[in-house]
């Protein structure tokens, strides 16, 4: 129950990928879920970095703001990008 799969690949709730890339194998844990306003994903690649992304919209709804943070995975603190998207006027 609650075991599925994907292109052969093994999810379970959702929450744990195995990601084929040519003869690798990486085992990735996502979490997603609503802060607020923002939603939120988290992934966790296994001896790797750790990934967090938030989706948001402005308050008007005119634009949508993507960041991702990345830390770990051998290199040290976090490194951020954020982009923005505005929705063109109607």
């Amino acid at each position: 129950a609650g075991i599925f799969e994907v292109g052969g690949a093994p999810i379970l709730n959702g929450i744990v990928e195995l990601v084929k890339m040519g003869e690798l194998a990486v085992k990735l844990k996502r979490k997603t879920q609503w802060d607020g306003g923002a939603l939120v994903s988290e992934i966790e690649i296994d001896r790797g970095p750790k990934i967090e992304r938030r989706y948001e919209l402005s308050p008007g709804g005119t634009a949508l703001r993507i960041s991702t943070k990345v830390t770990g995975g051998g290199r040290s603190g976090a490194r951020t990008s954020t982009f923005v998207y505005e929705r063109p006027p109607e």
